[in-house]
């Protein structure tokens, strides 16, 4: 139902939304065609210069309340019942774990904040709604992990819309597709705009019938 597909694709996976430079303490590499091994060694003076950012704190991830576990068919279900289009639904996984609805809204207001600590603000082709959307998607699933939710990832994802109707501060749009978050929490599927941090019930989302596809 709704065209569901599974799709691995490497370079989607790698075109992460969330820019953060990782610094290596040291590492090997191979170096020239004769493959010798170079050791890496940072300068931790020049490294310890650099400014630092305290985050706020992320909201305690409910493991004992959250939902069950959701599988795609299931999803594409839900669509298919809400919507009179149904999108394509991209996974790489077959089910997805439905987490407390209390601690999404939590989640995403501790998301607002994240935003201002690290000063995201939208550049157009450098930084905007689909980058806003991964990041969300990503600090969602590390919150969880971190707070101790093994069975899986939880089902937050990212997907394209036709932005025909406002909504959540982005203005109506007769051209173009727009990336929004798509949230599947205990209490059933939710859309949120994460630039602003506007959420809605996927039934109340004025966008509801122009999903292009859901990325899980």
């Amino acid at each position: 139902m709704g065209g569901v597909t599974h799709r691995r694709a490497a370079a989607d996976r790698a075109r992460s939304g969330w820019r953060i430079a990782l610094l290596m303490l040291g590492a090997v590499a191979p170096c020239g065609a004769s493959g010798t091994v170079t050791l890496i060694v940072p300068d931790l003076a020049a490294l310890s210069r650099l400014p630092s950012i305290t985050l706020p704190p992320s909201p305690v991830y409910a493991r004992d309340r959250a939902g069950g576990v959701w599988s795609v068919d299931e999803i594409a279900a839900e669509f298919g019942r809400i919507t009179d289009r149904p999108p394509a639904i991209n996974f790489n996984r077959p089910a997805f774990v439905r987490p407390d609805h209390r601690w999404l809204v939590a989640f995403n207001d501790w998301f607002m904040r994240l935003q201002k600590a690290l000063k995201l603000a939208y550049r157009d082709e450098v930084w905007d709604c689909d980058d806003f959307a991964r990041c969300f998607v990503a600090f969602a699933n590390m919150v969880a992990l971190g707070g101790g939710e093994t069975r899986g990832s939880i089902c937050v994802g990212w997907a394209t819309v036709a932005n025909l109707r406002a909504f959540g501060g982005q203005a109506a749009s007769s051209g173009g597709g727009h990336a929004i978050v798509i949230v599947g929490s205990a209490d059933g599927l939710f859309v949120i705009e994460p630039q602003s941090g506007k959420m809605a019930a996927l039934p109340d989302y004025p966008n509801r019938d122009s999903f292009v596809e859901v990325n899980l």
